[in-house]
Parts: C-alpha cells; sequence; structure tokens
C-alpha cells in the first residue's frame, strides 16, 4: 500500500504582498503535533550544520544533521551498512557513502572514531553505519546523520522548546499526514496551534 505523502511545515510572515515563506520552526512543534492531531501519523525534525570533522590528522568542512528518532521511519534513506537503530545511542552516527571514501579511503568505517568541533554537537562519534548518499533532487542532503542532542544549553533549548525567534535554531519540521487528510484542513488546524503555544502575534506570523 502506497504511503501518505510527506509534507514540510513552513512558517509564512507577513501581509498582502510582503509575505515571507521560511522553513525555520520552533523544536517543541513537532511532539505537539503528534500528541494533539491524530490527523497526523507521524512528525520529525532536522537541523543541519556544516561542522568541521577530524579524522585522525585530517580536517573535513561537512554537513551534519541531527534528527529525531522518526526521521530515518519518515525518509527511507537505505543503509548500506547498520540500521537506524544503531543511532540510538549518544554519540553514534552514521556517514553516507562518499563521506566514508573521503574520510576513510578502503579503511572500513565502522568502529571509527570521528571528532565533531562544534559548539552546540562538538565531541567524539563513533561511526556505526553507512548510508547511501542523498539523491541530488533531494532537499535534504548531509554528510552525517546522528540522534545525539545538543551539549550546550542553548542549542538543547532550540530542539525542544516554543521559539519566538527560529531563524538561528535552522529546525526544520516534517509530518506524514494519515490517509485521506487534506493538507489544506491541516494548515487551519496548525495557524490554531501555534496561537494556543505561543501567543496570538506568533499565530499571525
Amino acid at each position: 500500500r502506497r504511503k501518505p505523502p510527506l509534507f514540510h511545515v513552513l512558517r509564512q510572515r507577513g501581509e498582502g504582498d510582503r509575505l515571507n515563506v521560511r522553513w525555520t520552526t520552533s523544536g517543541a512543534l513537532a511532539r505537539a503535533l503528534e500528541s494533539d492531531f491524530p490527523q497526523i501519523e507521524a512528525a520529525s525534525r532536522s537541523r543541519m550544520y556544516h561542522v568541521n570533522v577530524r579524522v585522525d590528522e585530517q580536517t573535513f568542512t561537512l554537513r551534519q544533521t541531527h534528527v529525531d528518532e522518526q526521521f530515518l521511519t519518515l525518509f527511507e534513506f537505505p543503509f548500506v551498512r547498520g540500521s537506524r537503530a544503531d543511532l540510538s545511542e549518544p554519540y553514534s552516527i552514521a556517514i553516507t557513502r562518499s563521506t566514508a571514501k573521503l574520510c576513510f579511503g578502503e579503511r572500513d568505517p565502522i568502529g571509527q572514531l570521528v571528532t565533531i568541533e562544534e559548539r552546540y554537537y562538538g565531541g567524539d562519534y563513533t561511526v556505526t553505519g553507512i548510508i547511501e548518499d542523498p539523491p541530488p533532487n533531494s532537499s535534504l542532503q548531509f554528510d552525517l546523520i546522528h540522534q545525539t542532542e545538543p551539549r550546550d544549553a542553548e542549542g538543547l533549548r532550540d530542539w525542544q522548546d516554543w521559539r519566538p525567534r527560529v531563524q538561528q535554531a535552522q529546525i526544520q519540521t516534517f509530518v506524514r499526514l494519515s490517509a485521506g487528510v487534506a493538507a489544506a484542513d491541516m494548515e487551519r488546524s496548525l495557524s490554531a496551534a501555534i496561537g494556543r503555544y505561543m501567543g496570538a502575534e506568533a499565530q499571525q506570523n
């Protein structure tokens, strides 16, 4: 049976001809949608940053993406080695096939350490999986993917809380609607939910 389509939640600000549409959302949105709307089958969030990654004596600038546990259920990026279950342990990470070649050459990356040098997500990660590169036409492009939450308090608030200013957090929210649910009907419900959690001004924005 064909699965219902996925939708990317966008924020619309302004009025009339001055509308500004952005893809950044509050980190709390995905879990609230799942809790409040039975017509949503699942919701997920992701956060992509360019970071410096050290492997042995070499440093690479790569796209690391922090995702929640639902992400690799909604988006079926195939694993060459390992599985999405292997990412449940903190500081485990999966890398794409091309990243494995770039960073490790002919060596087996599984079990190797990569060090992310970044304020929110810095630390040593163990490679537990290899994923096929995202298709070129996908809007989701990454080199490394993990579920480890930010160690910095501000980054953790961005990931978990309702935040009026979300531009810098770079969190995206995705939903899969249950079969038969119209996207237009869901949009109206979403606006009311934003007002409930963040106030009338946020609802209008």
